[in-house]
């Protein structure tokens, strides 16, 4: 038959991996995450882990410990999340922040793995600005109405 390769038609057909160097990691796919304001505000700091691993890995790197961090991942992928041996990413990055924790300053630290800043109140008075500008909007309305009915 000309047909070629036959392809898989069942199953959910989802599978990622993480691969460095003699290190694969396969990942369970990620989990939708709720959408609100506050999750958006948290997301928008948090790093894929493609660019967290690069930046753990060149630091590493710069820093000579990359053989720790080659011992890491390996103690890591023998203990996996699942009997199928997939490992859930929150895990993985975990896994190198402890990694960077060890060998880098604060400062490089916090490049890498920025700290979700706490602001309560300006998001409240930036709502309360907002409304005032649609009452004033209103009201100008209003008293343009009035000046045209006169």
């Amino acid at each position: 038959s000309s047909e070629g390769p036959i392809m898989r038609n069942r199953g959910q057909g989802k599978w990622r991996e993480w691969r460095w160097g003699g290190v694969v990691l396969p990942l369970y796919p990620p989990e939708p995450k709720p959408k609100g304001e506050k999750e958006e505000a948290a997301l928008a700091l948090e790093k894929g882990l493609t660019e967290t691993a690069f930046q753990v890995i060149a630091a590493a790197t710069a820093k000579n410990a990359l053989p720790k961090l080659t011992e890491s991942l390996t103690e890591l992928q023998k203990e996996p999340d699942s009997p199928g041996g997939r490992f859930h990413e929150e895990r993985l990055k975990k896994c190198l922040k402890e990694i960077a924790f060890d060998i880098l300053s604060a400062e490089e630290l916090e490049d890498i793995f920025p700290s979700p800043k706490v602001e309560l109140a300006e998001p409240e008075a930036s709502r309360k600005g907002r409304r005032r500008s649609t009452s004033r909007g209103s009201s100008k309305a209003s008293v343009a109405s009035d000046g045209a009915g006169k």
